[in-house]
């Protein structure tokens, strides 16, 4: 009797993920309400890699800003408005008033989450359209100020010029890389050194006292 033997049937894994509008708004206001990324995924049935691939954008938008720790912020009036967009925020468009915020606030010292916080954007975002501010904001700033109070020493203003004599003894009168190089004195060859040295022996050990004393030297000086 013939046995049929028949191959296990494979069973098909989940069908792959298709987001809806309905799905990305629930995932942009489980965000802006501060639920963390497997608490949202849990809640749609999705594992915390899926979410991330199809929803990283609301998670990233909707992402609510900790409070700053000096103070309200203020308003750039640029800004984008504040709305609940199932697709996010407009993209951030740095402005000139935007772009000497952060020089200013960089030069102070703070903190580029703390910048961010201020202007009302993510870090990335910061970071993205701000990186030649945050790394040269602070000299440039610092320079218009001594520019400035040079200017005010020139016309009479005594407190600018000692602010200003002051920062130049705090860096020094003229940095090092502006600075002329020394002259060297120019490198004697090895029979020139080797005939200084001789006729200058160290008197310290036994050979140099005793060359010393057949040179005529006593302490360095000629008899």
């Amino acid at each position: 009797m013939a046995v049929d033997h028949q191959r296990p049937v494979r069973k098909r894994g989940r069908p792959p993920h298709e987001p809806t509008a309905e799905l990305r708004a629930r995932v942009a206001r489980l965000t802006s309400e501060g639920s963390t990324v497997a608490v949202i995924a849990k809640a749609i049935g999705l594992s915390e890699p899926t979410l991330r691939v199809h929803y990283e954008r609301e998670l990233q938008a909707n992402k609510p800003h900790a409070p700053l720790p000096f103070g309200p912020d203020e308003d750039l009036g640029q800004a984008p408005p504040r709305h609940t967009n199932p697709g996010g925020r407009p993209e951030h468009i740095p402005t000139e008033e935007s772009r000497q915020r952060v020089e200013v606030l960089a030069a102070t010292g703070m903190f580029a989450w703390q910048i961010a916080a201020n202007l009302k954007i993510s870090e990335p975002t910061l970071r993205l359209h701000y990186g030649e501010e945050l790394l040269l904001g602070a000299s440039r700033k610092k320079g218009e100020m001594l520019l400035s109070m040079f200017d005010a020493g020139k016309g009479g203003n005594v407190a600018a010029m000692k602010g200003f004599l002051a920062a130049c003894r705090e860096h020094g009168d003229t940095p090092l890389e502006n600075r002329a190089p020394k002259a060297s004195e120019p490198k004697l060859g090895k029979k020139e050194q080797q005939l200084i040295d001789a006729r200058s022996p160290n008197a310290s050990t036994s050979l140099g006292a005793l060359m010393a004393k057949r040179l005529g030297l006593t302490d360095g000086h000629l008899n």
